[in-house]
């Protein structure tokens, strides 16, 4: 039998330390979210328009559909089901303006997913992405100074969309699913 060098010893050490490194990166949890439960999408671009908006926090606006009066809970049985359509802001993209002579547009990015929550037990289901679209701000002669638009994938400015309001013509097509 061969006898384990000191040496041997610290090179496995030092790859055993390097493997649960990596590990301990690839498990990090993501950033906590503020959830804010909003009526729909005109209520997250007033949000983002306000003086409680934050760039530096994450936040899911959280949609709720009606009880599904007709459909009790798996979980305990009882009638507080309801869907859940949560739309996570995921990125910011800084993009030129289509529009001559303007400052540069943003274009905050949202991921939406759907699900369905228990009001009394808290059942869950897993979460489903739907869809992404990004609400688009541009410096423009506007009475508040921005223009607000939502580009989402299929609109066009061929099809009588606001240039902003395509993905394609913002840049913003590779960052579709």
């Amino acid at each position: 039998m061969r006898n384990i060098t000191i040496k041997e010893i610290k090179c496995l050490i030092a790859v055993l330390v390097m493997g649960l490194s990596l590990c301990i990166t690839a498990f990090a949890e993501e950033p906590s979210r503020i959830e804010i439960i909003v009526e729909g999408e005109a209520d997250i671009v007033d949000f983002i328009h306000s003086t409680e908006y934050d760039p530096d926090n994450s936040y899911s606006f959280i949609i709720k559909s009606k009880i599904q009066v007709r459909i009790l809970c798996p979980g305990c049985g009882k009638n507080g089901y309801r869907g859940i359509t949560e739309h996570r802001d995921s990125h910011i993209h800084p993009r030129p303006c289509p529009a001559p002579d303007l400052e540069g547009d943003m274009c905050y990015e949202y991921n939406v997913y759907t699900y369905s929550k228990c009001d009394y037990c808290g059942y869950r289901t897993s979460c489903v992405f739907l869809n992404r679209y990004w609400i688009v701000e541009c410096h423009t002669e506007m009475p508040d100074g921005w223009g607000t638009f939502i580009a989402r994938p299929g609109q066009s400015y061929q099809n009588g969309y606001d240039f902003h309001e395509d993905p394609v013509y913002m840049g913003l097509s590779d960052c579709l699913p």
